[in-house]
């Protein structure tokens, strides 16, 4: 049996950069890109209630494709004069192995999700369930493993539980990190 080393081990590291999020939509005054940084601004669903789980609400990310960085002319202002753009053409999509998330919801123990569906696609139009995990109801940062699935290019979490439905609340999502380990 071989010994894991460093090499083949997954990343420890979250997923999140040179992509984008995806959500099923945010009320004015928040902000989805607040979901994928370690401060304490949150994003909520525009869907509340019972259409979070009927609509549904969803939130993910879509990790791109790959980029080089391309010199600009010598006379382009700036402090780094290149831009980036794609590698090949056409777009080649960046592909990842999420089998583990890190999630943090909202303070308000209504606000949160109690199980969700994780779904990847790699046309955004056709989405495979992955897995479906039971969420602790706290508001810290809690690590669940997912199912062992394939690489795709996006990844997205969908409420099927959720605990704010008799207040018509919105699903508040604080952080959310996609690890391949």
């Amino acid at each position: 049996f071989a010994l894991l080393g460093i090499h083949n081990q997954g990343s420890t590291i979250d997923l999140i950069g040179e992509g984008f999020p995806l959500s099923s939509g945010t009320p004015a005054g928040w902000n989805v890109n607040d979901a994928f940084d370690v401060n304490d601004d949150s994003w909520k669903s525009i869907q509340q209630g019972l259409a979070v789980i009927t609509a549904p609400a969803y939130l993910g990310y879509d990790f791109g494709t790959k980029k080089t960085k391309v010199p600009m002319p010598a006379y382009t202002p700036g402090p780094d004069p290149q831009v980036t753009s794609d590698r090949y053409a056409p777009p080649a999509p960046i592909k990842k192995h999420v089998r583990t998330i890190k999630l943090k919801q909202g303070d308000d123990p209504l606000s949160r999700a109690s199980q969700v569906r994780v779904e990847a696609s790699n046309d955004g139009v056709n989405w495979i369930r992955v897995d479906v995990v039971n969420l602790m109801n706290v508001p810290d940062l809690v690590t669940y493993g997912i199912k062992s699935s394939s690489e795709y290019e996006m990844w997205r979490l969908v409420p099927l539980m959720f605990n704010g439905i008799s207040a018509n609340l919105s699903w508040e999502v604080i952080q959310l990190q996609m690890l391949e380990d």
